[in-house]
């Protein structure tokens, strides 16, 4: 074992990555086309998009023949796995420039480094008392999960945020079951620096961060379904417990992926039952997923999460109360499954050259004007109050 992972727990070698060849190569080319030309929107009786799968069409019809092949590929190279694998982690006390440069260098997979923000001051500021008392007056956008479970689409179509200051959204019982995530605004750059090591993260990376964007949530029936974004992710778990699964990116064709409007996301379209064990669910509607290996972990507070570009993640809320922040940095993956998304985010700026992730990143680190406007690209509609 190489010296610098002599203090890394429940580290895996060897875990399979699926590979890329020809049956690959044609889902990349149709998924572009779908994209760029958006060609598989219809919507059914509800108004919702149907997903690529479900379209007795030729392309789609492809998808799902590509799909079946890409999975008998993975069942014939690949072990059935009875558990997940759990995610690797490191004492902050161990960890440190030298041991991040190798790690994403040479395992590049997530990992947990247990207690990094214990002696921060962020632990005490985000209480929720704090919070009320420091920024009670903020006005922050939230997802209201009762008015978007029946028309929200999965890739950010017909989402609809609402806006109430910080104190409303942390003390009335009417937004218990509401959703701050993806906002930016808790803390200025500034600040972050001071609260939440930000200097000591940048170092990490040689850079600065791109953007930081806060999750807050009253209520364990919180979370986010199977997705994954571009840029390196140093997730900072400030309160309460998540859990999260993972899935390498080398699987991305046979998780039946969508990007989303602007190309900033791109989610799965798989079904899940938010309830429950998702472990269990997602590999009994899709058996094929048997083969794919799965990681997990579940956060503390204090600890930092290091996940790297375009990941599939899957993360449920524990506890009542949880604060998190994601930092972004400008750092991709490598890989042909990538390159695809590179082809179609291309495409997406020529279609809309305002509002696609391109020109958002050209000029994201130039104010908190343009980081708003970023993050607002997430969600391809919104409101702004709950009277609108």
């Amino acid at each position: 074992m190489h010296p610098q992972l002599k203090h890394v727990v429940n580290y895996t070698p060897d875990v399979p990555k699926a590979s890329y060849g020809w049956t690959e190569l044609r889902w990349s080319v149709i998924f572009f086309l779908d994209f760029a030309f958006g060609i598989l929107t219809q919507k059914d009786e509800e108004g919702k998009v149907i997903r690529k799968h479900h379209h007795n069409t030729y392309l789609g019809r492809r998808f799902k023949a590509l799909h079946k092949k890409t999975a008998d590929k993975i069942k014939a190279k690949n072990k059935r796995y009875n558990s997940s694998i759990e995610v690797p982690s490191i004492d902050a006390a161990h960890f440190d420039k030298e041991f991040f440069e190798y790690w994403t260098k040479n395992i590049d997979t997530p990992i947990v480094v247990k207690g990094y923000l214990n002696d921060a001051e962020i632990t005490t500021f985000a209480e929720r008392e704090n919070l009320i008392k420091n920024l009670g007056d903020l006005p922050v956008k939230y997802l209201n999960k009762k008015d978007n479970k029946e028309s929200m689409n999965k890739v950010g179509q017909n989402i609809v945020l609402e806006e109430a200051s910080l104190k409303e959204y942390l003390t009335q019982p009417e937004y218990e079951e509401c959703y701050l995530n993806n906002f930016y605004g808790i803390l200025n750059d500034a600040d972050f620096n001071d609260k939440c090591k930000g200097d000591e993260i940048d170092a990490m990376h040689t850079a600065d961060r791109m953007i930081t964007q806060w999750f807050i949530s009253r209520s364990q029936k919180t979370g986010s379904t199977l997705h994954c974004a571009g840029g390196y992710n140093m997730f900072l778990n400030i309160k309460g417990q998540k859990e999260w699964f993972f899935i390498d990116p080398s699987y991305t064709p046979a998780v039946q992926p969508a990007l989303s409007k602007y190309a900033h996301y791109v989610v799965s379209e798989l079904f899940e039952a938010y309830e429950g064990d998702f472990f269990t669910q997602i590999r009994s509607d899709y058996p094929e997923l048997e083969y794919i290996p799965m990681y997990k972990t579940v956060l503390e507070e204090g600890d930092m999460l290091v996940n790297p570009s375009h990941w599939w993640h899957r993360v449920k809320n524990l506890t009542d109360y949880t604060v998190g922040c994601a930092t972004r940095y400008k750092k991709l993956e490598k890989g042909m499954v990538n390159l695809t998304y590179i082809a179609c985010i291309m495409a997406d700026a020529i279609k809309h050259p305002k509002r696609s992730i391109l020109p958002q990143l050209w000029k994201i680190d130039k104010n908190e004007k343009d980081k708003n406007k970023f993050i607002d690209g997430i969600f391809s509609f919104k409101r702004k109050s709950k009277s609108a």
